[in-house]
């Protein structure tokens, strides 16, 4: 382990092992879009995990701002429906730092990589829900 935990110095360090956590995927030679937005991600986990930020944070933040967006569909202005994309785009840029810093840091634990699926599946029932609100026929 480097300086303040950084075990991870470069992009094709930070890229093998993603790739070895996904199942194969290489983000060397994914998509540009994807490649570029996987680069930030790098970019951004290295001072954060400097900093000592925790992954779990970022977890939780892209959970609080899932579950969020059905809650403020509550009310019927629709300021709130504007309010909810918006804390379903947090939601969504919460969790690439959740993986990065995770890898960049290499505190990739068993637990942390279930509480990130049910996280996933959490938040994709969050949304739907936040979906089906505004969407549902007026009876």
């Amino acid at each position: 382990m480097g300086a303040a935990g950084l075990t991870i110095r470069d992009w094709d360090g930070y890229a093998a092992r993603w790739r070895v956590m996904h199942g194969g995927s290489d983000p060397r030679r994914s998509a540009p879009l994807a490649r570029a937005w996987m680069r930030v991600a790098y970019r951004c986990a290295r001072p954060l995990v400097r900093l000592s930020v925790p992954a779990s944070a970022f977890t939780a933040m892209w959970f609080l701002c899932s579950v969020a967006a059905p809650a403020l569909l509550v009310f019927a202005a629709p300021v709130w429906a504007l309010a909810a994309a918006g804390v379903v785009a947090l939601a969504g840029f919460a969790e690439t730092p959740d993986d990065a810093v995770g890898v960049v840091a290499g505190r990739i634990t068993p637990l942390g990589t279930i509480w990130h699926s049910v996280v996933d599946r959490l938040s994709e029932a969050s949304w739907l829900a936040a979906l089906w609100r505004p969407g549902r026929p007026r009876v």
